[in-house]
């Protein structure tokens, strides 16, 4: 899966996207990702129920590796795509832009949002 930068991960988690997962996509998206970029509470939550380590930089190195090998052994799941966790298209271009960009449609969709459920 492809390594999302530390600016990429944080649009990531203010797209919000990850809300709608369940706590085993969050794990398993996690595990592949160097920076967390899903919410800390749910992660930890499926970490502990896995019985996995997950430290930032880990997804990199020999450790990652295996507690990615030990979670895929217990949920029968295997190494995916960013895509392949239906990852929205509008999120996928969010990430090519940079942050500040980004953090302004994002912020502009919540305010949107917010003055809809006022009405």
């Amino acid at each position: 899966m492809k390594q999302l930068t530390f600016d990429q991960a944080w649009i990531f988690f203010m797209a919000g996207e990850w809300k709608k997962w369940d706590i085993e996509t969050i794990v398993h998206f996690q595990l592949c990702q160097k920076y967390l970029c899903v919410g800390a509470d749910k992660f930890f939550k499926g970490c502990k129920k896995y019985g996995v380590i997950w430290k930032p930089n880990i997804a990199t190195t020999i450790e990652g590796l295996r507690q990615k090998k030990k979670f895929y052994k217990q949920t029968k799941r295997s190494d995916q795509q960013l895509e392949d966790f239906g990852v929205s298209k509008r999120t996928l271009a969010l990430l090519e832009k940079d942050v500040m960009q980004a953090s302004m449609i994002i912020n502009q969709k919540k305010q949107r949002t917010n003055e809809k459920n006022k009405v």
